[in-house]
């Protein structure tokens, strides 16, 4: 096969999936994983994708849920410091809620020494917690979305309503002052927005690419939130808009 149509192939594939991995894509064209990488740099030079280790993907559209895997690799010192800012806002005894997000997942593996309730509708949090004596864990059950390895649906979010807890942390794929919070799935939305319900407190927690846009589903409007808790300084426009609000900010 021709490079540049194996390339023109990949594109498609980016804008039909949304995402791709290296190592997938060199098997399914029979090509070393560095061919790819270099037919990915090219698409990236293009602004067709954002490359990330281990694969790629693509920002644009509404409805962009980029694969689990690939997002835990993105932004992973943001996502940290994130997390390390949520540290003092849980204590020993509380029952919280911690969402499918990498960020939120980044937080659960802060946790495991605490004595919480966790509920959760994530395989990977789940994973974190499973060896942990200390903490009490609900896993809500429902169908399993592969490209957020989380339980979502009708079952999902009917066991979730049977719970309330004291925090929830949970994120969102995008931010913005006219639509508040939305997601690129519209079941990952229902989820998300039923924890805020049921929730005390509510924080988000977003790194600084999701301020400014709208994706597909509405999850809730910025008044919904107690606080949000981001890796980098704000705008003075966002500022005064989460203030007029009533929305505690902690910024980087």
């Amino acid at each position: 096969m021709l490079a540049i149509t194996r390339i023109n192939q990949i594109r498609e594939l980016v804008k039909q999936n949304r995402s791709v991995v290296v190592s997938k894509l060199a098997d399914q064209f029979a090509v070393t994983e560095e061919t790819i990488r270099r037919d990915l740099k090219k698409l990236e030079e293009e602004g067709v994708l954002v490359r990330v280790y281990g694969g790629a993907y693509s920002i644009e559209g509404v409805q962009n849920d980029v694969d689990y895997l690939l997002r835990e690799t993105i932004l992973v010192p943001e996502k940290k410091r994130i997390a390390d800012r949520c540290l003092p806002l849980v204590n020993n005894g509380d029952s919280i809620y911690i969402d499918c997000s990498t960020t939120a997942l980044q937080l659960a593996m802060s946790l495991t020494s605490h004595h919480l309730t966790v509920v959760t509708n994530s395989l990977r949090v789940a994973q974190v917690f499973s060896d942990s004596n200390d903490i009490h864990l609900v896993l809500i059950g429902g169908s399993l979305h592969n490209r957020s390895m989380s339980f979502l649906g009708q079952n999902a979010s009917q066991a979730l309503a049977n719970y309330f807890v004291d925090k929830a942390f949970v994120s969102c794929r995008s931010l913005s002052m006219e639509n508040g919070l939305t997601d690129s799935n519209e079941d990952r939305a229902t989820i998300r927005r039923i924890a805020i319900e049921r929730s005390s407190k509510t924080y988000l927690l977003l790194d600084n690419t999701k301020f400014g846009s709208t994706s597909f589903a509405h999850i809730a409007d910025i008044s919904a939130i107690d606080t949000l808790i981001t890796d980098e300084k704000v705008s003075d426009e966002w500022r005064i808009f989460l203030a007029s609000k009533n929305v505690t900010l902690i910024e980087g």
